[in-house]
């Protein structure tokens, strides 16, 4: 390396470490968010959760789980909608 790489190195450094830092410090405070919902993602969604992202009540969920209408599954008492399932339901593809 010359003694000009070497010059340009320690002036960069701390600007890049600097970078890298914040940069681990954005993933980490992302990581505790909700993951965004995808096509591909096939995590379980909550009541709470996908009555936010579908913009509908939850008390419309337990109407349409109470009637049979709507694919979901319970585990310890708790609902869970699987968002293939759901995609399926929306387009009218689902079947009771």
């Amino acid at each position: 390396m010359s003694s000009v790489e070497s010059q340009m190195l320690q002036l960069f450094q701390p600007i890049i470490e600097k970078m890298i830092e914040a940069k681990i410090q954005s993933q980490l405070e992302n990581k505790n968010t909700e993951p965004v919902f995808t096509i591909n993602d096939e995590l379980p969604l909550t009541t709470d959760l996908l009555a936010e992202r579908m913009g509908l009540s939850k008390s419309f969920l337990y109407q349409e789980v109470s009637r049979g209408n709507i694919p979901h599954h319970k585990r310890c008492k708790r609902l869970y909608f699987i968002p293939s399932e759901i995609r399926n339901w929306v387009m009218g593809n689902w079947k009771k």
